[in-house]
């Protein structure tokens, strides 16, 4: 029944990795002191986990005494001991080889300690980041101008996208390093280089080719814009299997859009379903990066893949033959 006021000081007891999600907390800032001395501006702070070597200096010493804040820019804000939480004043604590601590430091953290003899290992926790919930607001009536620009086409996209960009950043929604990070590179070159064989898959001619034979296939066998659908899912959904699902996307764009031309309906059904088939990367090992780290530490075989995603491809592809139409008529 306690009505809280500003400026109250919580208590909190519990779990110690709660303080990951308390931290994101609207309206509650950390009530350490030695958080406050820590350099680097507080969006980029990262909580990390170190456990203590047995060739550290730390070992022996008390937090305070080993003057851990000024030597690794970080705070200790709980510390773990034989899986255990040591409940008592951090700086009292004396430090043992094997002790876990958690701590909040600055993004460089990792870059420079984590090969330190002090640590047995150094290793961040994921999704640590504080929320800025006071740019919130920002975020907001920046991400409604982008879509008011994309949509009214008064400006170009790419300088739209470029210019809200630098705005966020400009704003300090995000750090400029964090931005950086967000950018996937890979991603970026492999969707590029698809867009190339796109193009040269519709420049060439295969794009007609391919529409064609598909069109006159669907023809003879008489089965309709839904027997259409199933094989433009079928075809994409292989392609997938022997390439990224990007590059499969945009292989398989032109001809699909080829074909609905052909038939003269909405190319939106067979956009969507063409999506839906690319991302169905179940049958092979090969076919999709979390497939490939999963393959051998799981032990599994080759044939345990097409054995679990075969079904549940052809279900994906039920389902999406069936609610295209629905979604996306094909006569609008």
């Amino acid at each position: 029944d306690e009505v809280l006021q500003q400026n109250d000081q919580l208590v909190f007891v519990g779990d110690v990795s709660a303080i990951v999600y308390i931290r994101k907390t609207r309206g509650l800032i950390p009530a350490t002191d030695a958080l406050e001395h820590i350099q680097g501006k507080i969006f980029s702070r990262k909580m990390i986990e170190a456990v203590i070597s047995g060739n550290s200096h730390l070992a022996g010493q008390t937090i305070k005494d080993s003057q851990f804040r000024t030597t690794y820019n970080a705070a200790i804000l709980a510390v773990h001991r034989n899986g255990h939480h040591i409940e008592r004043k951090i700086g009292d604590i004396t430090l043992q080889p094997g002790d876990t601590l958690l701590i909040e430091s600055s993004d460089d953290f990792l870059l420079r300690w984590s090969n330190s003899a002090d640590f047995y290992l150094v290793s961040e926790i994921k999704n640590s980041m504080p929320k800025l919930h006071d740019k919130a607001f920002k975020s907001l009536v920046i991400l409604a101008l982008l879509v008011f620009l994309l949509t009214t086409g008064y400006v170009d996209r790419v300088a739209a996208i470029w210019g809200c960009g630098l705005l966020m950043i400009a704003m300090r929604c995000i750090s400029g390093p964090l931005a950086k990070k967000a950018i996937n590179l890979q991603v970026l070159i492999v969707i590029g280089a698809a867009m190339g064989i796109g193009n040269a898959v519709q420049t060439s001619g295969l794009a007609n080719t391919a529409s064609s034979a598909l069109l006159n296939f669907a023809n003879e066998s008489n089965i309709g814009n839904y027997g259409t659908l199933f094989l433009v899912f079928l075809m994409t959904s292989i392609a997938a299997q022997l390439m990224t699902n990007y590059g499969a996307a945009v292989i398989m764009f032109p001809i699909v859009m080829g074909a609905a031309e052909g038939i003269g309906v909405s190319p939106y059904p067979f956009v969507f379903t063409m999506m839906a088939a690319a991302g169905c990367n179940f049958l092979t090992p090969i076919s999709y990066q979390t497939n490939l780290m999963v393959y051998g530490p799981g032990g599994y075989k080759f044939m345990d893949f097409p054995r679990l995603g075969l079904p549940l491809t052809v279900l994906v592809a039920i389902l999406a033959t069936f609610i295209a139409p629905q979604v996306f008529p094909f006569i609008p």
